[in-house]
């Protein structure tokens, strides 16, 4: 009964986990709308400015640099937008509209991609982290299973508790993607199954 009474703060923050959920901030990615000024006027300044901006953009895009690409990108439809009709009778004008038009697009597939790619990762490595959890609790329950906890045993115990608390925590926010609610339903029932075998020997 001692080593119940270690468990009780455990099991009460496990059930708060349980019925709890969490959520977490998206990193920024800029907006095209970010800049109000515009590259200078002139039929050979404002095209080269305009490019001049396509080329920082296509850096920061590359770099992943979202927010500088988004500031680049506003500067570059600004020049279009507020471009002289000198300007506009250059050449090159309607190619470089087609251009800074094209870059939107480019900026938006590339937000997108790089959210899907981390959420992917995110949901990869919880999936990770939740296995070991499982694992952790086979080999307590082997190493366990014709003994009384000592007190190191409850420490792991209440150890792989937090980690299992902490996990399930994080993926609350992927909870809609199929793979990963499939493997959350099998780890926290689990879990829950570790927990109640212990706690049964622990009152007898």
């Amino acid at each position: 009964m001692k080593i119940v009474a270690k468990f009780w703060p455990v099991l009460v923050a496990l059930a708060f986990v349980l019925g709890g959920c969490a959520s977490t901030k998206a990193p920024s990615r800029g907006t095209v709308d970010a800049e109000d000024d515009a590259p200078p006027e002139g039929e050979d300044d404002g095209i080269k400015g305009i490019n001049s901006q396509l080329k920082q953009f296509n850096a920061a895009l590359a770099k992943k640099d979202f927010e500088e690409a988004a500031r680049r990108l506003r500067k570059a439809q600004l020049g279009i937008q507020r471009a002289s009709e000198l300007t506009k009778s250059h050449p090159e004008f309607e190619d470089v509209t087609e251009t800074v038009d094209n870059s939107k697009t480019r900026y938006e597939t590339a937000v997108e991609r790089d959210r899907v790619e981390r959420r992917n990762r995110a949901i990869d490595e919880l999936v990770k982290r939740g296995l070991v959890i499982m694992n952790k609790a086979d080999a307590s329950e082997a190493l366990l299973k014709d003994s009384v906890p000592s007190s190191d045993d409850v420490t792991a115990m209440r150890n792989l508790l937090q980690e299992f608390a902490a996990v399930r925590s994080e993926g609350m926010q992927y909870r809609d993607d199929e793979p990963y609610t499939v493997h959350a339903k099998e780890r926290d029932n689990r879990t829950r199954l570790f927990l109640g075998v212990h706690r049964v020997r622990l009152v007898v």
